[in-house]
This record gives C-alpha cells, structure tokens and sequence, in this order.
C-alpha cells in the first residue's frame, strides 16, 4: 500500500527501501486511514494515557505547563491542528505537555516469542508539530520482545536494546547504553522518513543493497538511515537475551517521560519487513569499541549489595523473610537457632527463592560509572549436619538473573564426597550439570566452613575457596573461560531446594564486590525504605514490607516479611482498588519526596506516604453526589484471625460488619489496619474484603502497620506543637498484639530549650485489647529519642525505638501557587530541624513539600521559612503545606461545586476544602500554631482598571474559609492572611481590590497580618512567563517576611499580660479576659499577642521595653516605617521611615516636619 501523502513520493520511497526480494514478509503495515478522527490506534497495549479523543482538536501552539495536554489520536491532515506541513487522509498525533506523567504506544508485530525474528527493517514518516519546544524532552522510539500483557514495556530500560530519541527542535540520537550515542539534528519545517535495520544474530553478517549502495549489518547491530542517508550504526545494548540468542525482537513502541517542557510529533506509516538476505560466508566482526564481548575481569569494589544473617523467627524462608519463591515450591525452613535447613523431608519438591540486593542494585557485566559489576563475590557459611549418602550433583545457591525469574547464574554445586559422610563443592560454566568441575576440598565433618565463590561477568571466570585464610588464598577451584555465555546483569541472591532431604545448613550469606568485603564480619544492615517510581508504578520496599501500586492506587502486591496477603484471582481489579460510581483517568501521578506519591482523577484523590514501620493512604472522594469504597482484598486462606480494635475476634461472613481497625493475623505475621469502616468474606472468591467507605467529599486515612506491634505516635521526625515557650504534652500511643502488659518508655538525646527530659523510664499500661496511650509533657527542643520495651510480667517481648521527633512549632501551609512547589527550582534547608508533615509522614523539609493538593513539584518558601524559625528558636520547626496552584478564592469554599468536565481545567481543584480541613483535624486542636495563608493572585486584576474578584467578594469568601475552619474544628484557629495582589507583568503595583479585601481581614480582627509579598519585585520573580513565581533568591526573600511576623508571634505567646505590665506604665490587665488597659491607648485585645487590637488604631505589633517599644501599623507603617513611643512620651511618636516625629490625634496623625495631617483607616 503506497503512503497517503506527499512529503515523501512514491518514488522517493520505492529509492530508499531496499529491493522487494530483500524485504521478505510484512508484519506490520499501518497508515492510521481505517480510522475515525480523534481516536486512539488500536494497538497491543492500550495507549497511555487512557483519555479517548482527549486534546485530538488541541490547536497549535500549546503553551508548556504543569498538568499541560497529553494524548495519542489520529487526526486528518486536512484538520486541527494545524501542522507545519501538508498531506493527505490521516496521521498519528503524540503530545505530551504533562509532568511526568508519560505516553506509550506498542505494537507486537508477531503473534508470540516463538515467532520472533531477527533480522528486520522498521520505516515511518514522522515530523515535528511544535518545534518552539526543547531538546530536554524527547519522543522515544525502540523494538524490542515480544510482550503478551497489555501494559506498555519497552519504556524500562532493561528491555529494550536501543533507544532513538526525537526531540521537537530538531534534535535526534542513536541513544545506546553500552556503546556510544550517535547524535545529528532534523529540519523542523519538513516531514522526515526514517529506516531502521537490526541484525540480531550472533554470527552471521549480512549486506544490504539500500539506495544503491551496500550497507554491512554487522553481529548484533542496529543500523538508522534518515532520509535515505546513512545516519549511525551501533551494538545492541547488552539487556536480556539480545547479545545471548538470536531471534529476540516482536514488538515496536513508542513513549516518552517528559517533565513540563513538552513533546509534540506526528507519524505515519508505520512498516515492519522481515529481510531474506544471504549471510556473509565470512562474518564481519563488529569493528566499533565494545569492551562488553572483550571479556574484562575487572577489579574489586567495597561495596555490600546483599548481607542477610537469617535471623528471623522459625517457619517456611518464604513467610518469614522477604525470600520470595521464584519457581517451583520450595519448601526450606528457618530454624531456631536462625539458620536455614535443606532437610525438607520432601524429595519430590524443586524449586528456588530469590532475594534482591540492596537498593535493587544490579551487578552488570558492562557497568556505567559507579555502577557495581563486573565482579561479585558470593559468600556463606555452610555446616554438614549428617550423611549425604547417594547425594549426585545438586545446585545449591546461585545469583538471581535481574529480568528473568528462572534463570540463576553462578550455580554451586554439592554432592556426595569421598565418603557418604562428606560434602564436594563444584561449579559449572554454563549452569548445567554437563560441564561441572569438583573441588578436591570437601566438608567433612558437622563444622561451620566459610565459602567463597567469585563470578566475573566480563570473562565468566569462576573460582571457589573453602576457608580462605585471608585475601591473598589461593582458589581450590577455578573454571576457565570457554565462551561468553553470561548475562549481562543479576541483581539479587538465589536458593535452590532441589535435592530433598539433604543433611546441610547454610547461614550468614553476603554478596559483595571484593574479597576483602566477603572476608568481613562486620554487620550491614539492609536499608530500612525504598520507594521507586516506574512512569506510574511505585514499589514500596521496607524492612517489614512490600508494596507495589499502579494505575489510580491499584495495590498488586502487599507482602508482610515475605508473606503475601492479597488475593490475586480474577473476581475483583487488585488487591487494592477504588470501588467508586466513576472513577475517571488518571490526571497527574508524581512523586515528591523520597516516601510520597500522587494519584489524581477527575472523582477521586489518592496519596500513599511510605515510612519504615508501615503505610498511610489518604483517599479522598471528590464525587459530589455518590458515596466511594477503597477495597483490600486479602486471601482468604492466608488469614487465620481477624481481630477488631475493641480486641474481639471478628467472625467474617458476607455480611459486611462494620469496623474501624483490624488485625489480620497469618500463622506467621499481622497486619494492623486502621483507619477502615467494614469486613466481609467473598466464599466464593475465597477472599475476605476490609473496605473503607467515603461519603461524598470525605477524605479519610487507612494506616497500615505490618507488625504486632504498632506505635502511631510518635512518629519519626514528628513534631508536637508546644503549650508554652519552654514545654508541650507528647503522646505516646499505639497497639500493642503480642500479649504483653506494660510499655516502658525511655526518653534520651536532644537539646531541651528548658529543663531536661525524665531521667526516670515511663511506664505505660497496655489495655486488653492491645492499646496503649499516655500524654507526657517534655521540654521544647529536639531531636529525641524513645525507647519503647513492650513487657509481659517484666519480661520483654518486643522492642521499638522512634529515633527523633521533638517538641516545637508546626504550621500549616494554604493558598495557591506561592504556597505550594512552584518556585523556579526546588530548595533544601539548612537546620536538620526543618520538617515536613504530608498528612502520613514526617520528614526534612527538602523540595517539593509533600502533601500539597496541586502536585507540584518545585520550589517553596518553606525551606528558608523552617530554617529562619529554627535558627531563632532552637526548636524543631514543621510546616504541612495543603495549597493548590491557580485557585481563586471562591474555589476555596465549603459548598464550592465541584466540575468533571476536565481534569486539566476543572476536576483537579475538587476537593480544595476538604483537603486542608482534614490536615488540621489530623494535627487537631493546639496542635499546630497557625494557618499561613498566600493566596489572591488568581483573583487580582490582570488588567489595571478591570475588576476580576472585588473587593466585597474577596473579603466574603476569605472571612467564610477561616470561620468554617474554626467551626468544623471547634477550635479559635489563629490565621496569618498573607498581602498578595500583584500580577507583575500587567498589574506590578497590586489590585487594591484584593489587597483592600486582605487588610479589612486584618483589621476585623478575623485573621492576622501575614507577610506582603506584593512588595517583592521582579528581581525575586521568575525570568519568564507570568514571573508569579519566585526564584531561590526570591523564596527567601518571602520566607524572610514571613520569620519577621512570626518570630515575634510566637516568642510572645503566653506573654501577654507580663510584657503590657512590665512594659507599658499603668497597662491592667482584666482577670481572666484577653483585654487590658493601657493608659493613653485606652482598651486592647491581646489574645494575638505580640499583635494586639485598639478601636482606634486597628492591629499593631508591639514590642520594647519601659524605656519604650516599637509598633507596626499596617497602614501607617506603609509610608512612615516603624513607630517609636514611650509611655512618658505618647502620644508624640517617632516615624522611623522618614525620620520626623508625629502625634497622634484620634484617627490622624500630625507629622511635624511635614506640617500636614495623615489620616489612617481605624480599620486598617
């Protein structure tokens, strides 16, 4: 079938394919003609994202933005958008202006892996639609297996031999991991036409006759011509079986993974060709730079991927560990004395497990900079525990292929020695029992023996010593090159349980990158959390537990030690899924933070925190009208009790009983859940399903503690808000399963403010049901420790200890954009006493804050915030940022009406309100010291003259927000209202409007000055686009404004009464009440101290001593700075600003030097 439209003409085609006998079978051929408009192509795997014709008529240019348009349809040439050259019928448009959210696009050309092939030729046609964009974001296209699951597979790194990148500005790169890139450039203004030919055969060569010329396809080679011209050739990158066998490639896709710059490209065309051509008689060896085939033994590295001591409670390797079966049904056990027993008893199973390295580190046999490889030593105690007799060879341990389940590399070997009393080691080249070379070494007596074994994966040399005296041994065995049969990575540790009862024990296993290392004796501990993002899979790995999440908070996996709990049959989505009336497509997922990620769709609100000892996920149900479900469904099998919070065993039918925490106990491990509000069995399914049930806009939290021991306060890094300067109540709280009675509670570490911590341990009684709970009051400062003994008659049964968490300030963080991750970059602090909170975890208050409504994911002025409080007040200072880019005041408000018509335009500001409303119920009353809200930019004019919000609008819904905060919270909450007005390009000077709105805020005395940052111009602001944004210079020019109303604030609190008394002569303050007189100034209000209240002046901050004290007044100090008095000279004052004295009169001011009055608004 010729193409359908002109850039490249028949004859130009017919130029550049090789000749037709050369092309042999068509696998794929697609022109995007059979389709409608609009649609997305029917592939292998769906298209993601999963938004049918959304953006097919999105007019070029399309601006770059957070949370831009993205989308895969096919459009007409002859329709929108308007592309930068012609054609005919239709094309295949891929855009992507969203934030790392990602498009893919596969095709399987073959119907299965048994039918894959290898040598082939790829064309299309592509064009770049937006060429204004950069070369920092690309359109990624590859070839690689064949995938028989409905998931895009060819975006991993590891399964793809080869990459070419397109970028819109005409950039395009041969990106290869193992050889070098080839880079070049494209017109931007023309379509192109690009042929790729692999090769992927081990030893055979071929000559392409291609436009008139003949071309080598060397070994295992991928070859790229652009517009008939020769454009680079390179090796296939060294991942999976592509350098190991031929016949490796089925599927081609396309995908990219941009950030906010932006990728727009058509294509057409689409043609895959199996090529018939003759091999060379004499192969061509690859004559580029490839020091993978080379062979390279390498160097030892000191590096400890893996380092497990077995020291776990008895039972089945695979449910007390994080040991997973990998094939088969092995069946090895802990014992006691925490070593692992190959006496199974069973002679009919087979089978292996598998642990990965630390960090899901791959030892590479082609390692990139500080990758480890090529090198691995494999280390272990071994100890015969009887006869072996009639023991033939049997594999005992290997090293864990990275992509392949089955595949174990490395293998030892055992079998029965000399007598029936002793043990030969061996080991094999190929990992079969046909080339097995022994030891002359054997075990022989019921002894531990260290083992050492060396696999270089550059060479596959192999050697083996059995108690090495030190690094300078001599091997007992080494196994010679023969050919190059290694894989190019493993990445974790493998047991084999093949032989039955076999009379061995094995302990103390480590997998390092030198000798030296292997030798040692010294602990390392695996790291204590993990989380990893894969374009929209996160996986979760604690010391605990493991987790998998995809598409919008499906949970595919939830392992406890190694123990899965979900059920995994086909009568529900995941083991964890929202059951909602409309679930809508994922809008944004992004991580921010090491422990934090994001799901968003137009209905529902997802957010997973991870922390060492367990889970929280916060759901929120953005549907206006019906009620949402988050199910967990575990096997039903796995589960041998289900305790509710009261302590009561739960008997589990199809009726849902309704509940708020449980314990689901195995024989081996419990998971504690709260959080949720009912349990039912599916005997049908064979699953039992805990629900967590969401009225309309709820938002609700289910936590999950892998462990029969739970403590949910505190928490690490956490931070309780102080009741005075010098000291503040600490809760010790949680659920305790393991039948003990007593925790007794040590506290250490740290700088108190004042005072010291109990120097005596604290003991706290556990209820029946399991639950502990007692408030402590300990000085201000941080960072502390506790440590927690959980007793049974004095006797401890378990140990838990929370390493820092402190007593000071916390914060919360509302508004939009200034509030929020919106800096031109993000921002780290200084003090390790600046903390975040996102509402399931604590940690330091790095960029991008957690727990924002908006997902952004830059800079924020809460870093140098933290750092200033915390440098000024010695205490652990914490901010819980919940604002939200873009959003006018009126999107704030409690009965706001939610939209669903788009994500991008509408559906991700759902659910504003509730968000922030249930961060302060989680820190609950006295629990944090004040809301900080930034928030007017949307509604200030962007035109001077044009009215956008007004003034009485602005000041209504701002003063409904804080008042419904404090009534649904029951709580008097203290609010600092932000000055932000200025649109800086079309509005520098602020919308009065709106700051008027914020002033009269102030001066109704219904929230407090916050910082003007109206006053930070564009030398703070961003160099481009709307310069709304601050740059790292200018989010501490913000933080500084905002320390300097709140350091005072909150150094007076609980000051009030003394300082007026000591400090303002004949100041009384009335018993009981916030209110004092004070001479000249008549009545004030206290309550906000140092910002006190009076009729006539409005809000001032005050501060001093008796020879004076200097106030601010919102209004006055605008033109005339700060103001000095004294009680013996007021009421003449001193205006800083303009260097003249005034006096006051009433509402006005007489300025002396002026010789004019200056009136002020008693309401600011």
């Amino acid at each position: 079938m010729m193409p359908h439209h002109t850039p490249f003409t028949w004859w130009r085609l017919l130029l550049l394919l090789p000749p037709l006998a050369a092309q042999g079978q068509s696998l794929l051929y697609e022109d995007f003609e059979d389709a409608t408009p609009g649609d997305q192509p029917e592939a292998s795997a769906s298209p993601r994202p999963l938004r049918e014709n959304i953006g097919a008529t999105v007019a070029l240019p399309v601006t770059p933005s957070e949370g831009g348009p993205i989308g895969i349809a096919i459009a007409p040439y002859s329709g929108s958008p308007a592309t930068n050259y012609t054609g005919e019928g239709q094309y295949l448009r891929m855009w992507d202006y969203d934030t790392g959210v990602g498009l893919g696009l596969e095709y399987n050309f073959v119907d299965s892996a048994a039918e894959q092939i290898s040598l082939l030729h790829f064309a299309l046609d592509f064009a770049s639609t937006s060429a204004a964009l950069s070369s920092s974001e690309n359109l990624r296209i590859s070839l690689g297996e064949f995938y028989d699951q409905d998931k895009i597979n060819l975006s991993r790194g590891s399964n793809r031999p080869f990459m070419l990148r397109l970028s819109n500005d005409g950039q395009i790169e041969l990106s290869m991991t193992d050889a070098d890139s080839v880079g070049g450039t494209f017109s931007t203004d023309a379509s192109h036409h690009l042929d790729i030919f692999i090769n992927d055969y081990e030893d055979q060569t071929f000559l392409l006759p291609f436009n008139g010329d003949d071309q080598q396809l060397y070994t295992n080679s991928v070859t790229v011509f652009l517009d008939g011209v020769f454009f680079g050739q390179a090796m296939l990158d060294n991942t999976l079986n592509y350098r190991l066998q031929s016949g490796n490639f089925g599927r081609l896709g396309f995908v990219s993974t941009t950030a906010t710059v932006g990728v727009d490209f058509l294509v057409d065309n689409l043609e895959i060709n199996e090529l018939s051509l003759t091999a060379d008689p004499t192969p061509v060896p690859w004559p580029g730079d490839d020091p993978d085939l080379s062979g390279d033994e390498g160097e030892d590295y000191d590096l400890v991927l893996l380092d497990e001591r077995f020291d776990y409670k008895p039972g089945p390797l695979n449910r007390i560990s994080r040991w997973a079966v990998s094939t088969g049904s092995p069946e090895l056990e802990v014992d006691a004395d925490g070593t692992v027993d190959f006496a199974t008893g069973d002679d009919t199973v087979d089978g292996h497990y598998s642990l990965a390295f630390y960090d899901s580190l791959q030892v590479k046999r082609a390692p990139v900079g500080d990758e480890p490889g090529p090198r691995v030593y494999l280390r272990t105690d071994l100890r015969l525990d009887g006869s072996v007799a009639g023991l033939e060879a049997t594999p005992l341990m290997g090293l864990q292929n990275g992509d392949i389940a089955d595949r174990v590399t490395g293998l030892v070997w055992v079998r029965e020695g000399s007598t029936a009393d002793s043990l030969q080691l061996g080991l094999s080249l190929t990992d079969t029992a046909d080339d097995i070379q022994w030891s002359p070494v054997e075990i022989s007596d019921q002894q531990w023996h260290t083992l050492v074994v060396r696999k270089s994966y550059g060479t596959n040399d192999r050697a083996l010593w059995l108690d090495p005296a030190d690094t300078e041994a001599t091997p007992d065995l080494t196994v010679a090159v023969e050919k190059d049969t290694s894989d190019s990575s493993v990445a974790g540790v493998a047991l084999l349980d093949t032989a039955g009862d076999m009379a061995l024990s094995l302990d103390n296993l480590r997998v390092s990158g030198s000798f030296a290392m292997s030798l040692d004796r010294t602990p390392v501990e695996r790291p204590q959390l993990s989380v990893t993002q894969n374009v929209g899979d996160y996986t979760v790995d604690a010391a605990d537990y493991f987790a998998t999440f995809t598409g919008n908070l499906q949970l595919t996996r939830l392992a406890v030690s190694g123990e899965d709990l979900l059920y995994s049959g086909d009568a529900y989505p995941a083991g964890g899924y929202w059951n909602v009336v409309s679930e809508g497509s994922i809008g944004k997922n992004v991580m921010l933070g090491d422990q934090y990620f994001v799901m968003q769709t137009e209905y529902v609100f997802s957010s997973v925190a991870a922390r060492v000892d367990g889970m929280t996920l916060m759901l929120q149900n953005n549907d206006e009208d019906n009620a949402a479900t988050y199910a967990l469904v575990f096997d039903r099998s796995m589960i041998s009790s289900v305790v509710n919070g009261e302590g009561n065993e739960v008997a589990v039918t199809a009726d849902v009983s309704a509940v708020s925490e449980l314990a689901l106990s195995t024989d081996y491990n419990t998971l504690q859940l709260r959080g949720v509000t009912g349990v039912y069995a599916d005997a049908t399914a064979g699953a039992l399903v805990v629900e967590a049930r969401m009225e309309p806009r709820e938002v609700r939290s289910i936590e999950l503690y892998p462990s029969a021991v739970a403590v949910t306060s505190p928490l690490e890094y956490q931070v309780f808000q102080r009741e005075t300067l010098e000291h503040g109540q600490v809760e010790i709280a949680g659920r305790a399963l393991n039948d003990a009675d007593t925790v007794v509670v040590t506290f250490s570490g740290g700088t108190p403010l004042a005072g010291a911590l109990p120097t005596d341990p604290v003991n706290i009684s556990i209820a029946a049901n399991g639950d502990f709970a007692q408030s402590i009051e300990l000085p201000a400062g941080g960072w502390y420790q506790a440590d927690l003994s959980f007793q049974q008659n004095g006797t401890e049964v378990a140990q838990e200890t929370i390493s820092r968490f402190g007593v000071g300030e916390v914060f919360v963080g509302a508004g939009q954009s200034n509030s929020t991750n919106s800096g031109t970059e993000p921002t780290t602090p200084e003090s390790d006493l600046a903390v975040s909170f996102s509402g399931g975890h604590w940690q330091p208050a790095a960029d991008p804050q957690p727990g924002v409504h908006d997902l952004s994911t830059k800079g924020s002025y809460y870093p140098a915030f933290l750092d200033d409080m915390a440098a000024e007040l010695q205490v652990p200072v914490a901010i819980a940022s919940t604002g939200h880019g873009g959003t006018s005041v009126e999107r704030w408000q409690p009965d706001y009406p939610y939209n669903y018509d788009s994500y991008l335009s509408y559906a991700r500001y759902n659910g504003l309100y509730p968000w922030t409303l249930y961060r302060l119920g989680q820190l609950g009353q006295g629990g944090f010291r004040a809301v900080l809200w930034h928030q007017g930019e949307s509604d200030s004019s962007h035109e001077p003259g044009v009215v956008r919000t007004s003034h009485e609008d602005y000041y209504h819904d701002l003063k409904n927000l804080i008042e419904s905060t404090r009534t649904e919270t029951a709580w008097d909450i203290p609010w600092f209202v932000a000055q932000a007005s200025v649109w800086p390009l079309d509005n520098p000077n602020g919308d009065p409007e709106i700051s008027g709105a914020q002033q009269q805020i102030w001066a109704d005395g219904i929230a407090l000055p916050g910082a003007n940052s109206d006053t930070l111009g564009l030398e703070f602001r961003q160099p481009d686009g709307s310069r709304v944004h601050f740059t790292p210079e200018g989010l501490a020019a913000h933080a500084a404004l905002w320390s300097e109303i709140l350091l005072p604030y909150v150094e007076q609190q609980g000051q009030s009464a003394v300082w007026l008394e000591q400090n303002m002569p004949g100041a009384e303050v009335l018993e009981g009440t916030n209110w004092a007189h004070v001479g000249g100034f008549d009545w004030v209000w206290t309550e906000s101290f140092p910002w006190i209240w009076q009729d006539a002046w409005g809000w001032l901050w005050v501060s001093g001593n008796t020879d004076g004290w200097w106030m601010y007044h919102p209004e006055a100090s605008a033109q005339l700075g700060w103001l000095w008095t004294s009680g013996e000279l007021y009421p003449l004052i001193y205006a800083d600003e303009i260097a003249q004295w005034t006096q006051r009169d009433g509402d006005s001011l007489w300025l002396f030097g002026d010789q004019r009055w200056m009136h002020f608004d008693a309401a600011n």
